[in-house]
Parts: C-alpha cells; sequence; structure tokens
C-alpha cells in the first residue's frame, strides 16, 4: 500500500500554535503591544478600524456586567423554585424591585461611598473628582464613557448582593419590611464593604500600600458581594 501522510492536528490549518507555555507567553505580549501602538493613519477612503486597548477593556467591562446582571434570573428562578407556589410571585417581584431600588440608590449615593475617596474605612469624600454622587461628575472626566461603564459594572454586583438576601428571608418578611433593608444594604453596608476591599483606599484593599496585611484580592466577588449578601440574610 502506498505511504500515507500522518495526520494533520486540528489547528494546523491556520497559524500554527504556540509549542510552549514561553512562545504562548511571547504572543500574547507582542499582542498587547500591538493594542496599545498607536495606529498608524489610515490612508483616504480606507474601511480598515483599529480598536485600541481602552475600546477593547470598555466593551469586555460591559460584557462582564452584562453577564452579572443575568444572576438576577438564576436568582429568580432559585427562589421561585424554593418556595411555595402562593408566594411565587412575591419572590419574583422582590427580585425585581431590588434591581429598580438598588439601580437609584447606587446612582445616588452608593458607589460615591464605595469609590469616591474618603478613608480606610467609607468613601464618599465631598469634592472628589469625578464625583460619583448621581453620577455629576463624569461628563467631565478624562473617559466618560468608561466611568459610566464601571457604575454599570459594580451596580450589577450591588443588585446582586442585595437579591441574595431575598433568597433568605424568602416567606418570612413582609414586602415593605424586606425593601427598607433593600434600602440599607444599597445605600450603606455594601459599599462601605466595597470600599473596604475594591478601593483605592480601603484598609483591606490590595491597591492599598497601608492595607492590613497587604490587603485582600477579591476578583468575582466571593467576599464582598456574595459573604457580604449571605451574611446580611
Amino acid at each position: 500500500s502506498e505511504p500515507t501522510d500522518p495526520p494533520r492536528p486540528w489547528h494546523s490549518k491556520g497559524a500554527p500554535m504556540a509549542d510552549t507555555t514561553q512562545e504562548l507567553l511571547q504572543r500574547i505580549e507582542a499582542l498587547e503591544r500591538r493594542l496599545n501602538t498607536p495606529p498608524p493613519p489610515a490612508s483616504p477612503g480606507s474601511s480598515f478600524a483599529y480598536v485600541p486597548a481602552s475600546t477593547g477593556d470598555s466593551f469586555f467591562l460591559l460584557c462582564s456586567g452584562l453577564m452579572v446582571f443575568f444572576m438576577q434570573c438564576g436568582f429568580g428562578m432559585l427562589e421561585s423554585g424554593s418556595v411555595t407556589s402562593r408566594s411565587t410571585q412575591a419572590i419574583l417581584l422582590k427580585n425585581l424591585l431590588d434591581a429598580c431600588i438598588s439601580g437609584l440608590l447606587w446612582w445616588m449615593v452608593g458607589h460615591a461611598v464605595a469609590f469616591d475617596g474618603g478613608n480606610g474605612f467609607i468613601g464618599g469624600e465631598v469634592g472628589f473628582s469625578p464625583s460619583s454622587f448621581f453620577t455629576a461628575g463624569y461628563r467631565n472626566a478624562d473617559d466618560p464613557g468608561y466611568s459610566y461603564l464601571l457604575w454599570w459594572f459594580q451596580w450589577t454586583f450591588a443588585a446582586a448582593a442585595a437579591t441574595i438576601v431575598s433568597g433568605a428571608v424568602a416567606e418570612r418578611t413582609h414586602l415593605l419590611a424586606y425593601l427598607s433593608y433593600t434600602v440599607l444594604i444599597t445605600i450603606l453596608i455594601y459599599p462601605v464593604i466595597v470600599h473596604w476591599v475594591w478601593s483605592a483606599e480601603g484598609w483591606l484593599s490590595a491597591s492599598n500600600a497601608d492595607a492590613f496585611q497587604g490587603g485582600v484580592i477579591d476578583f468575582a466577588g466571593s467576599g464582598v458581594v456574595h459573604l457580604t449578601g449571605g451574611t446580611a440574610g
């Protein structure tokens, strides 16, 4: 029988894959250099589009916020399936009102308490620029779009923290009592915890050179969001 060529790997159709971890790291570094290099001037009539790193970062933040906010659907299904049928509408209404009320309060005060300067315990520094109170200072920020996106991203976590409590107290609280607690956790409890860990000044923040024991790194919110919501519930 005629000799046959060895089977080609699945990745051999395009550019060859990196054979070693070192080669992969070199390719990632080269890609980062391309993203951070100013684009050459486009010729007249050219359809060439260049995406700078800041734009890619903003797009990634937007998509990440959408996925975090989609947790509200998961909470709704989990909690409605954990209560009696007569309480299904009530628990779904609580989840909906969580998102609405937390969005309003995070816009008014919450984000500012979490990220606007301050000391190691609490933010909300008056005169901080850009001010997050009512997002009033974002229009004059160096990158207004990114400031609004960061607000949106952090609000999705705030809404998740508030909704965790609804599952913990399902069928055990009146609607008005629960909404009162939603106001409290969104305007004070959760923003203070966020300031501790995720702001540059927090006493537990890894971004703070004077943080306790070098600070805490919590990328996905297992402590800041879920532990806070669970403990509050």
